[in-house]
């Protein structure tokens, strides 16, 4: 970096470095001007096999997806267009360092500096063998089980004094947090991914699995159930609120044949919620339904 050489020039950096930390944090947006899917933050929740790996990839049709696949599962999208994926695990031997969470923040930094120094996420930082200057539009995490996995291995590898351990093998072992700073470690973390994702200006999916909601007096030896769906783990259920886009996928009978089906508003089993102008229940594609949104809204206006 050239250094300022005169009285003038000093000053001039120093009038430029004040005005860059007293430069407002914050953005004001009209909000008449924007819409609902100009960046969409996604949870998608189902139970095993319902397509929801599928749904997500559907989104391509905006522009390149990046798929952190934490499931090792990528093949459930393989053919798909402008659909590229990652596939992280930690090592099988849990005596070695994981490696997922320092992955993902690897990849996030250098999606932060290509932002910084393009103006737009190019994918060619992650992937040398695309183009220069292929601009991502979503990134997707699939999923948050196996994200909130990886977020107690790290943890618990770091700091033993706040785990219980087991023995499994010669060179595995089994490790669980002894109180609360485990699980609350582990939802930050995934706070934080959350918002640096959103902060590079994405689409940004999460995809979770659902389970049976417990009842507030039920106990580990006698197991009550409320009849309604909740995210799994459940510790989870408080990082739904920061989604617009809250969807289920279902299996719907339809004539003999189970088809993944899209709610987006709620239901009997679950609080399912979403800002776009849609049925309560949609065919799994995502740019078809903001096409439907975009259509609806016409109709608004007119």
């Amino acid at each position: 970096m050239t250094q300022p050489q005169t009285l003038q020039e000093l000053m001039e950096k120093q009038k430029a470095l004040l005005a860059e930390q007293n430069k407002p944090t914050w953005e004001c947006y009209n909000m008449e001007e924007r819409s609902a899917f100009e960046q969409l933050l996604i949870c998608v929740l189902g139970p095993e096999k319902s397509g929801k790996s599928r749904l997500v990839a559907t989104i391509g049709g905006i522009g390149p997806v990046l798929v952190i696949d934490l499931d090792k599962r990528k093949e459930s999208i393989s053919g798909l267009k402008n659909v590229f994926a990652i596939t992280l695990q930690d090592p099988g031997n849990t005596t070695l360092m994981p490696t997922v969470v320092s992955d993902i923040d690897k990849i996030l930094t250098l999606l932060e500096t290509s932002k910084k120094k393009l103006g737009f996420c190019d994918l060619h930082v992650i992937n040398p063998n695309v183009p220069e200057g292929t601009k991502i539009f979503t990134i997707a995490y699939d999923s948050i089980r196996s994200l909130a996995k990886a977020n107690l291995n790290y943890i618990l590898y770091q700091d033993p004094k706040i785990r219980s351990e087991i023995s499994v093998s010669p060179t595995a072992k089994s490790y669980t947090p002894k109180d609360w700073r485990g699980w609350r470690g582990d939802t930050d973390n995934t706070q934080s991914i959350l918002a640096r994702s959103y902060a590079l200006g994405l689409n940004v999916i999460f995809v979770a699995h659902t389970r049976a909601e417990e009842a507030e007096n039920s106990t580990q030896e006698n197991p009550l159930f409320t009849g309604r769906l909740t995210i799994d783990p459940p510790r989870y259920k408080q990082l739904l609120g920061l989604f617009n886009e809250v969807w289920l996928m279902e299996l719907v009978n339809v004539n003999g044949v189970y088809l993944p089906k899209v709610r987006v508003k709620q239901g009997s089993q679950f609080n399912a919620a979403t800002c776009l102008e849609l049925d309560p229940v949609q065919d799994p594609n995502i740019c078809d339904m903001i096409q439907k949104h975009i259509a609806k809204r016409k109709l608004v206006v007119k």
